[in-house]
């Protein structure tokens, strides 16, 4: 990554035989999807429950760790696969999580 991201974010997506963790960082930088911030695809976790969500939350405090940034991790449990994306909650402006 050419930067620092901003946050880590963890999103549920699904499909035809099963729930997906979809993990990505959002960095600086107008996108596609976004005039202000790039998504960097990071991990796909195929499943639900337990496992998939604990090694979302073990990279969220590795990235803390490193670049002091937040985990929005707005669902824990699947099958909510329209959450608002972070840089659509106001947080992105330093607004409190």
């Amino acid at each position: 990554m050419e930067s620092a991201p901003l946050v880590l974010e963890a999103l549920w997506d699904g499909d035809t035989t099963s729930w997906i963790l979809v993990l990505s960082a959002i960095l600086p930088g107008a996108s596609r999807a976004h005039p202000r911030f790039t998504e960097v695809h990071l991990v796909s976790m195929r499943g639900s429950g337990e496992p998939v969500i604990a090694v979302a939350q073990e990279l969220g405090r590795m990235a803390h760790a490193r670049w002091n940034i937040p985990l929005y991790f707005p669902a824990l449990e699947p099958p909510d696969i329209d959450p608002p994306r972070w840089w659509d909650t106001g947080l992105s402006a330093g607004g409190a999580p």
